[in-house]
């Protein structure tokens, strides 16, 4: 029984094949410990923010403890830029779901992508085909 095509996958009650990239041929059988790992992929920009954001905080201390009003107020210029960058970036990210199980002692990606509806159509079909398998 087909539980699931596409030009990149074919998932039935038996088998789960790759047809793209890395081609592989798995029996839904020895798949053991199928889970799914959800990865953000953020931009750089969250990394310069924390730097910025550090670099402020450490020139608020600096112009507190020398009381300069000019210090005072490159910190807070650079805290905001801190800010501005960090929330830019968080607006940039997308998630990755991979698909992974064991086959013969190797963990294997079976299948991933940032696309949520066509991940959960492939994670669907592969609960009905170990459903499917598991029955006498």
């Amino acid at each position: 029984m087909v539980l699931y095509r596409s030009p990149e996958l074919f998932i039935s009650d038996r088998l789960f094949v790759v047809r793209r990239g890395r081609k592989a041929r798995y029996p839904v059988a020895e798949l053991k410990n199928i889970h799914v790992v959800c990865e953000e992929i953020r931009r750089g920009g969250q990394a310069v923010g924390r730097y910025v954001g550090a670099f402020a905080m450490v020139l608020i201390i600096v112009a507190v403890l020398l009381d300069s009003p000019l210090a005072l107020a490159l910190a807070l210029l650079a805290l905001g830029g801190a800010a501005a960058i960090g929330s830019l970036s968080t607006r940039r990210h997308r998630r990755t779901w991979e698909l992974r199980a064991w086959h013969r002692n190797a963990d294997i990606c079976l299948f991933a992508s940032s696309d949520e509806l066509q991940f959960g159509q492939v994670k669907r079909a592969m609960v009905r085909a170990i459903e499917a398998s598991e029955r006498p």
